[in-house]
């Protein structure tokens, strides 16, 4: 079994070379599904087969070079914008409702 450092650091390496701040959401999430990085601790093809150890370790080192966040910084704003208060821990202004 691989260890979490030795999975960390794969990752760092890939992410090193295919990572690119410029890429949609939906390219970056189409090269880590390709990589089996999206969700690694789904059997193959889907993912590697990580145990929860090494799927932490694959967050970890995406983390690291700001690449996990892709969900986060795209999801997020629409969660607070549209006041999913049960998953946004911010308070979110209620939107008044205009009858036609």
């Amino acid at each position: 079994m691989q260890s979490a450092a030795s999975v960390q650091d794969e990752v760092a390496a890939w992410v090193a070379e295919h990572w690119d701040p410029d890429l949609t959401v939906g390219a970056w999430w189409q090269r880590l599904a390709g990589a089996g990085l999206s969700q690694p601790q789904l059997p193959a093809p889907w993912g590697r087969g990580y145990n929860r150890e090494q799927g932490s370790a694959v967050s970890a080192a995406l983390r690291a070079h700001d690449a996990l966040p892709l969900q986060t910084k795209a999801v997020y704003p629409v969660y607070a914008a549209f006041g999913l208060r049960a998953i946004v821990p911010v308070p979110v202004p209620e939107v008044p409702v205009v009858s036609a």
